[in-house]
């Protein structure tokens, strides 16, 4: 059977395209599985779309649940609000890590396009993200509204 170059090419195309997303499927998952590994556990019982939102709404107070998450899941773990995922810290020398000897991995915000929006590209003091600029307002807004002279006039008021 002799075929002609655009029939071996019609034939080779789909070939080329299911191997080359096979390996873009097998790279993609064993770089999620080794990710995986270092995660903390992620609590069960979040829905797809709300995550844990609706085990936090309960009629039982928000820091018990957690606390009893915390029994059962252990000191780390992880729950998701919406799509967003958050990392609960209950053992006080992991937060205590946390916050000294990881401080820069833990001081930026979520980048969402809504927030960028809003804030100008993140240039708003509440909602910028961590960096020079956002240490320069921080600095301003502390000289000018904290500063003692400030507090002084605000305390005629109270």
């Amino acid at each position: 059977m002799n075929l002609l170059p655009w029939q071996l090419a019609a034939l080779l195309a789909p070939l080329i395209i299911l191997l080359v997303t096979a390996f873009y499927y097998l790279i993609s998952t064993g770089n999620k599985r080794i990710l995986e590994k270092n995660l903390p556990p992620q609590a069960a019982g979040g829905w797809p779309l709300i995550g844990h939102l609706r085990l936090l709404s309960g009629p039982e107070l928000p820091h018990i649940i957690l606390s009893d998450m915390a029994d059962k899941y252990g000191p780390i773990f992880s729950i998701r609000l919406g799509v967003h995922s958050a990392l609960i810290v209950s053992s006080p020398e992991i937060a205590k890590e946390c916050f000294t000897t990881n401080d820069m991995t833990f001081c930026d915000r979520p980048r969402t396009t809504a927030v960028q929006h809003m804030s100008y590209d993140f240039a708003m003091f509440g909602l910028g993200r961590y960096g020079p600029y956002w240490r320069e307002l921080r600095k301003i807004s502390v000289q000018k509204l904290l500063s003692n002279s400030k507090i002084e006039v605000l305390d005629i008021y109270t």
